[in-house]
């Protein structure tokens, strides 16, 4: 990896859709609701209306313009929402019986300050080789568990709106989808193909594996703890392979790759690195202890999330067209003006 380059990457569809599916993936991880067949169907209606919402940011996204003074509400929320999933990851491991977790904080701080220093393409590439590696191991589940898997247990209760709102509030990097696919490739048309990949993602792969959860059996609705977690407890390999150490590496990837993700997008365009790198590693673990002491449920990240991924850029489409419009005419008036006289 190299140090932190002046200049912006461009990345191709599959590190875009690498990246955000890997911040989806570490809240996935870290919720701790349990696995019913209303939870996939909110999960995949909650997708499927972002999908809808995120469609004309995709058709004019080559007009898009993001004021500079507005990249600094970006940058704060994205030092706000690594703090928040660095506050869910601390809670997780706490939960499946970390030893030494002070520890364990201490390295994932100086982890983050080495991988954090690095580039933002470095990012990108090590997003893919991660997202190949989980989904080879997301094979995995349905060979060992499919023998134990009951359809009655689909009709285990649960709240369709809750699921619905749920997903917005795991799913922070919806608001830095238009700053994603402005540094797209501009030879070849990328950000359809990424934004294809991510949602995918969010409506097949992930409400599949709450639908393989919850036909299991009822210990992941009555236990508190991770739901993924006590579904591999429940679905191991054989009596003598269990993949529960391999899948918290995971975790544990998926969180430092996401976080690394989200402060380096917080960074502000300062030209010293060291002043760069040390302006959100400073902050970062004063929200992360805000967010573990305070036990917030994330709602004002879910709103924020849409309001900056969502509203905001279709707002700027639109006033963009609304002042091209006024400004080709004024201009044809201009052109009739001089013809005349």
């Amino acid at each position: 990896m190299n140090r932190i380059s002046r200049r912006a990457p461009a990345w191709s569809a599959l590190q875009t859709a690498s990246l955000l599916l890997l911040c989806r993936l570490t809240a996935f991880f870290c919720c701790d609701a349990p696995y019913t067949a209303a939870y996939a169907q909110g999960m995949f209606a909650a997708a499927l209306t972002e999908a809808a919402l995120l469609l004309p940011l995709l058709l004019f996204r080559k007009s898009l313009r993001i004021p500079e003074p507005l990249l600094w509400g970006y940058r704060f929320f994205s030092l706000v929402s690594a703090a928040y999933l660095s506050a869910r990851g601390f809670r997780l491991f706490c939960l499946l019986h970390l030893e030494a977790p002070h520890l364990f904080a201490g390295m994932f701080f100086l982890t983050l300050l080495f991988t954090v220093s690095r580039t933002q393409a470095a990012t990108a590439r090590t997003a893919v080789l991660l997202l190949v590696t989980v989904s080879a191991a997301f094979l995995l589940l349905p060979v060992s568990g499919i023998r134990s898997a009951h359809m009655i247990s689909l009709y285990t209760s649960g709240s369709f709106s809750d699921a619905f709102f749920r997903e917005f509030r795991n799913s922070p990097e919806t608001a830095l989808f238009p700053l994603l696919i402005t540094r797209q490739k501009a030879k070849e048309q990328y950000a359809p193909h990424a934004c294809a990949v991510w949602l995918t993602g969010r409506l097949v792969i992930l409400p599949l594996l709450v639908l393989f959860g919850a036909m299991q059996n009822g210990r992941l609705t009555a236990w508190k703890g991770s739901p993924f977690f006590l579904l591999l407890a429940r679905t191991p390999l054989s009596d003598a392979i269990r993949t529960d150490g391999f899948w918290m590496l995971f975790a544990a990837g998926c969180s430092v790759l996401s976080i690394t993700f989200f402060l380096q997008q917080a960074m502000p365009p300062f030209r010293m690195p060291v002043r760069k790198l040390f302006s959100v590693m400073l902050p970062y673990p004063a929200l992360t202890l805000f967010f573990l002491r305070t036990n917030r449920h994330g709602t004002g990240i879910g709103i924020a999330a849409l309001s900056l991924g969502i509203l905001l850029p279709c707002m700027l489409l639109l006033i963009q067209r609304i002042k091209s419009r006024m400004h080709y005419r004024m201009h044809y008036n201009s052109i009739s003006e001089r013809n005349l006289s």
